[in-house]
């Protein structure tokens, strides 16, 4: 992985689960460090560990992702302090798992503003540098299989890690022209805390626990994505979630029998 190698990488949610081990899988590869996550004493905690075992250079920058003003400036100051950041990976992300009609407007604006919102906002925030430094910068952003095939109990999560699938395929275009790439990676369940906030969201876990991802295992082929000539479009993982989706586009009123019926796994 030699193109991850004496770069320096921006990562988002650093501080647990996927961005964790990404930061981790980086390190490993000789990459320079970015990271971002609101808890300042664990990033600081992660920071110590990595640069120990692998002598890269590590900034963190504890952030609010929500905060708008507070999220421009952490970007600003990161770009102050590293001129050239050559690619982020954006893996912050919230969910809760219920039916649509016993969610608050709370539960659905939280979502909403951590998985979508602050994305595009961190997305714009970052091409915006690149677009002006002439960096031919890679952003990966983290969605979910969720965002392809909806199932019972996860309507307005579905709804926005599929908004996160559909303003990457629009910024993908956008800034091709500058040599900047844009992957998306929808992953079905990893083994991480994301689940642990809620007693049915513990449950949906151990239900699917076999099938679930490893977190180090996902980071990898994340960073092999990062580390290749021409990024992907998309990672899809596990791969077979990649033709289940194309089918259920083919044949929707199937795979919404299929789902309902055979994988309706959220619900208690």
């Amino acid at each position: 992985m030699g193109r991850v190698t004496g770069k320096v990488w921006l990562v988002t949610g650093a501080s647990s689960g996927i961005g964790r081990a990404v930061a981790y899988g980086l390190a490993k590869e000789g990459g320079h460090l970015i990271l971002l996550a609101r808890r300042k004493e664990k990033l600081i905690e992660i920071a110590q560990d990595i640069f120990r075992r692998y002598k890269v250079d590590v900034l963190v920058i504890a952030v609010d992702l929500t905060d708008n003003h507070a999220l421009e400036h952490a970007i600003n100051w990161a770009f102050a302090k590293r001129p050239v950041i050559h690619g982020a990976v954006h893996c912050a992300g919230y969910g809760l798992f219920k039916e649509a009609v016993a969610l608050s407007y709370e539960d659905m604006r939280q979502m909403l503003q951590i998985n979508t919102l602050s994305a595009m906002h961190v997305s714009q925030l970052l091409t915006q540098q690149w677009l002006k430094r002439g960096i031919p910068g890679h952003l990966t952003l983290v969605a979910s299989s969720a965002g392809k095939i909806a199932t019972p109990a996860s309507g307005v999560y579905s709804a926005s890690k599929s908004g996160i699938i559909s303003y990457a395929n629009s910024l993908r275009m956008e800034v091709a022209h500058a040599g900047i790439q844009v992957t998306v990676v929808n992953p079905g369940p990893v083994r991480t805390a994301f689940f642990s906030h809620e007693a049915s969201m513990q449950a949906y876990l151990e239900r699917v626990y076999p099938l679930a991802l490893e977190p180090d295992s996902l980071a990898q082929e994340i960073i092999q994505a990062m580390g290749s000539k021409r990024k992907p479009r998309e990672l899809n993982r596990p791969s077979i979630l990649q033709l289940a989706s194309q089918l259920y586009g083919l044949f929707p009123i199937v795979g919404d029998f299929v789902v309902k019926y055979f994988f309706n796994l959220k619900e208690g």
